[in-house]
């Protein structure tokens, strides 16, 4: 069966059965869309859709993201954290 027979025989269903269509699919979807999320990582998007934080599953990248490189500076004088403990005493 092709996508646009689906289509027309769903269209010919009541309202309430087309409802429960979509339902159906949506989570057929959100299934598919949970591919490479840990079980904390689901149970923290449900809590959020339950509280209505978010409405669907936030885009995952698809591709690792590049580090970056980063060079050290060398800085003349006394560490930055000792810097910071004396402006806080």
């Amino acid at each position: 069966m092709t996508p646009t027979e689906v289509l027309k025989e769903i269209r010919k269903m009541p309202l309430t059965a087309r409802r429960q269509v979509l339902d159906e699919l949506n989570d057929d979807l959100t299934l598919m869309d949970t591919n490479g999320y840990g079980s904390k990582e689901l149970r923290f998007i449900e809590s959020m859709k339950r509280s209505g934080l978010i409405s669907q599953i936030p885009n995952r990248f698809k591709q690792e993201i590049p580090k970056r490189k980063f060079e050290r500076v060398n800085v003349i004088g006394k560490p930055m954290s000792e810097t910071i403990i004396e402006d806080r005493g």
